[in-house]
């Protein structure tokens, strides 16, 4: 048996913006285009003062702890020490006592030596990897195949410190769009464009970082693109059928694209958690113009859609979630 359920509708507003560079010195046919767009969109890494990157320049020891932070989700407070001596004055801010100390309380590093950590000397590519698979191997264990095959190793079993997590580097894919390390020396600085690109491959093994917002704040969403949410209420807009003891509830979005290129838009790549504590994937429709699910929404053009969930009767939406699924899929965004 059925009955009719009027339609709750919350209203969502996505203005997709022009997709301007995030720094003019990285094209989008820049190899690490969208390792160092999709960092700096999350925070993990800044730009400098005249909207450049600085893709070739090297990376300080104390700016790749920070960056690793950040990437890793690794909770930095005041307060927290390490044996280093060599770090200078502390004063209020976290950078970069506190950000060293988190690498060391976490066994990333173990420092140059028992009391140093030579903050300000460019990190070296030896040193990068060693680091960023020592975070995964503590902070997330597990998740990187540890197993050691020394034909692995790019160069060969070239450090006792080093070989083996260079080797477990590319066993797990973490070189992808890196360079070609057989022909560059472990020891040279890793420059900024390669510390982002090897930190990006550290998503596939990381947990959704889940962004979240209160309704009405702005947020980008794949990196240029702006999405608004407004405000939820309820509203009787129609009359749908639902099975016995459920309700439809739905969402109402418009889209518009304010950018130079066509935006594929997929209802489908949201998904509402109840007041039940459940999650809800994959409306139990949506329609974008008459089509369901999918569209390309030009340079220009404004689409509605409304997705909507069959729901427990007396279920409320408390949680609206979007993962852009196409570009920067570590990061996803939530409103309540």
């Amino acid at each position: 048996m059925t009955k009719a359920l009027v339609l709750g509708t919350i209203i969502l507003l996505a203005v997709f913006t022009a997709p301007a560079l995030a720094f003019t010195d990285v094209p989008g046919s820049h190899p690490n285009y969208e390792a160092i767009n999709a960092l700096s969109e999350w925070g993990v890494v800044d730009g400098f003062a005249d909207g450049t990157f600085g893709p070739d320049d090297g990376v300080k020891r104390a700016q790749f702890a920070k960056m690793a932070a950040g990437m890793l989700n690794i909770q930095v407070t005041e307060g927290m020490t390490s044996p280093f001596t060599d770090l200078g004055s502390n004063d209020a801010t976290l950078y970069p006592h506190e950000f060293v100390a988190a690498a060391y309380k976490h066994g990333i590093t173990k420092g140059v030596t028992a009391s140093t950590y030579n903050p300000w000397a460019y990190i070296t590519r030896a040193q990068a990897i060693t680091m960023s698979v020592r975070a995964m191997q503590n902070l997330y264990p597990g998740e990187l195949d540890s197993t050691v095959y020394d034909f692995y190793s790019p160069w060969g079993q070239f450090s006792p410190d080093h070989w083996q997590n260079a080797a477990i580097a590319n066993n797990n894919m973490l070189y992808q769009n890196l360079p070609d390390y057989e022909q560059l020396s472990p020891w040279d600085r890793m420059p900024r464009e390669e510390v982002a690109q090897l930190l990006y491959n550290l998503q596939e093994y990381l947990p959704t970082k889940w962004m979240e917002a209160g309704w009405g704040e702005t947020l980008r969403i794949m990196g240029p693109y702006l999405m608004t949410i407004d405000a939820p209420y309820v509203h009787p807009s129609t009359t749908e059928w639902a099975d016995e003891g459920k309700q439809f509830l739905a969402v109402h979005l418009e889209a518009v694209n304010g950018g130079p290129s066509d935006w594929h838009l997929n209802v489908y790549d949201f998904e509402a958690v109840g007041s039940d504590g459940l999650v809800y994937t994959s409306p139990a429709y949506g329609s974008i113009e008459n089509r369901l699910g999918v569209a390309d929404v030009r340079p220009g053009g404004a689409y509605s859609a409304e997705l909507a969930w069959e729901l427990p009767t007396g279920v409320t939406i408390q949680t609206l979630r979007y993962d852009g699924g196409n570009d920067y899929d570590y990061t996803d965004y939530a409103w309540r």
